[in-house]
């Protein structure tokens, strides 16, 4: 382990739940809450961030690239009372296991929101539904530069996903109709929030009519 105590002692090493821990000057694991934070009860810590009300964060400058995730999963491990030997040696146990990022259509795709069901007006049925809303939220354009066009080439698979996505809901489950029933209605980008919305209709007659 490259960090030694006199580099950390006094000094933030990890926020959690409104509690913030350290290692003191004597190397016993430590911590504070945020409030006495506040009203200056640990006025002695180091390394604590605040960047709006009540909200804190604390930055490993301390550390190189290549530690600082075995020493964030390492520092998760121990109990106030824990002396910074017994960190050391959890530390030098501790491995990391890097997860691959997801390939293809997958890495770009950030988030597809739950699917919302609605009726028309007309449709007074309530064990039926009309229309299915489902919002497919992309990575942003630092990451995925010509997102629009990517969109755009990659719309039946992003279609497919969607369909995957509502075919394994519990309320389309409820229904008890095929996922072939839906057709595409709508397809809108919202460019300025990277948001794919996409509306899904019954195909010809609804099979509960």
């Amino acid at each position: 382990m490259e960090v030694t105590l006199d580099q950390i002692k006094n000094m933030a090493v990890r926020l959690c739940k409104k509690t913030i821990y350290y290692f003191n000057s004597d190397g016993i694991y430590c911590s504070v809450s945020i409030d006495d934070y506040e009203n200056g009860k640990a006025d002695f810590l180091k390394n604590v961030y605040c960047f709006g009300k009540s909200d804190y964060a604390i930055r490993y400058y301390f550390l190189r690239d290549s530690n600082i995730n075995i020493f964030i999963k390492a520092i998760s491990q121990l109990n106030v009372g824990n002396t910074f030997a017994e960190f050391e040696r959890i530390y030098d146990s501790t491995e990391f296991v890097k997860h691959e990022k997801p390939q293809g259509l997958d890495r770009f795709i950030a988030k597809i929101d739950r699917p919302i069901f609605s009726r028309i007006p007309e449709n007074t049925n309530t064990k039926t539904f009309d229309y299915i809303h489902v919002d497919v939220f992309m990575v942003s354009e630092d990451v995925l530069p010509n997102r629009d066009e990517f969109i755009k080439q990659n719309k039946k698979k992003i279609l497919q996903k969607v369909l995957e996505k509502i075919g394994k809901s519990y309320q389309f489950q409820r229904y008890g109709v095929p996922i072939n029933i839906l057709k595409v209605s709508l397809i809108t980008l919202i460019k300025n929030k990277g948001i794919v919305r996409i509306v899904f209709e019954v195909k010809n007659a609804p099979p509960w009519l």
